[in-house]
């Protein structure tokens, strides 16, 4: 069998949905780390699991999988404690 050549996306699952996937995301996220997503109205989340899969078959392609928790505006989000009216919308 051949081996897969790439390209090794990462795909980012949070609350069963797939908000995005990218092929150019080059940062190593760990388990655990803070992720601001400006382009999705700033939600924040939490990352929670990563796997890594060489599946060509099943509903987790190849690449790797990050696992979110959105922390927007709980208890878990401290860029929103830190600086509440950055992410309160002007009226």
């Amino acid at each position: 069998m051949a081996e897969y050549e790439g390209p090794w996306f990462t795909t980012f699952h949070c609350d069963g949905e797939l908000p995005w996937q990218t092929e150019y995301y080059e940062v190593p996220l760990q388990i655990g780390e803070g992720f601001l997503d400006a382009s999705s109205n700033y939600r924040r989340f939490r990352v929670v699991d990563i796997w890594y899969s060489t599946d060509k078959h099943g509903a987790f392609d190849y690449g790797r999988h990050v696992f979110l928790k959105d922390v927007t505006e709980t208890d878990d989000d401290r860029l929103y404690k830190m600086e509440p009216q950055y992410f309160t919308p002007k009226h």
